[in-house]
């Protein structure tokens, strides 16, 4: 509707830990013929918790027929403990009392090795489902291999997050977009061996049948 939506991570000092954290802000652009208007930048990982005593990083943005979807990679205590989360709101995003907290949708806890040390996520939406792709090693995986996985709101955030790759390579930052029925993916294995790194684009492609069925009344 000719406005433009940014999210972005910035570091601040949180005077109740006594230290640095990133947190997530979010402008409004409204664009006219030669000029964008800038509403005032706001803080919406508080939506999460208000207390603000974690630390935020990796916002994306799509926005859907139902408003605006943000995915952020969350830390609460140990490095070795990350989610994502899906906050979202549907009118006047400018007031930070218009955001919710949809909760993680990544589910037990993910951690990432060495670099990114941060979780990646990429949302899209598909047919009205929002499909969040993130990156991320189980704590109890004993490869230490970094997976790309799936969840999406046609299911529910409930369930059990879907595993898109194995363990046998480290799978880092998906990327996703979708059009009609078809949703796409693209992410980076890593593979590290004598010669240093070797790393590769894989892509996925997958037709959904979500939308293809009506409800017919007969009398």
């Amino acid at each position: 509707m000719g406005n433009v939506h940014i999210v972005w991570q910035e570091l601040e000092y949180d005077g109740l830990i006594g230290d640095f954290i990133n947190v997530i802000y979010y402008v409004k652009g409204t664009v006219s013929t030669n000029n964008v208007t800038w509403s005032t930048p706001i803080n919406i990982s508080n939506a999460i918790n208000a207390s603000g005593t974690f630390s935020s990083q990796e916002p994306r943005i799509i926005s859907t027929s139902t408003g605006l979807k943000v995915t952020l990679s969350t830390i609460f205590q140990q490095p070795s403990e990350q989610y994502v989360y899906l906050l979202s709101c549907r009118v006047n995003c400018e007031n930070p009392s218009r955001w919710t907290n949809e909760g993680s949708v990544s589910g037990t806890a993910l951690y990432v090795n060495i670099e990114p040390v941060d979780l990646a996520s990429a949302p899209t939406d598909r047919l009205g489902c929002v499909q969040v792709f993130f990156d991320g090693a189980t704590t109890d995986n004993l490869s230490g291999k970094e997976q790309v996985w799936m969840a999406n709101s046609c299911n529910g955030w409930t369930n059990a997050r879907q595993e898109i790759t194995d363990t046998t390579l480290r799978a880092l930052r998906p990327s996703s977009a979708s059009q009609a029925n078809w949703l796409y993916l693209a992410y980076e294995e890593s593979l590290t061996n004598d010669a240093g790194n070797a790393n590769q684009i894989y892509f996925q492609s997958n037709e959904s049948d979500y939308g293809a069925y009506l409800p017919m009344l007969r009398r």
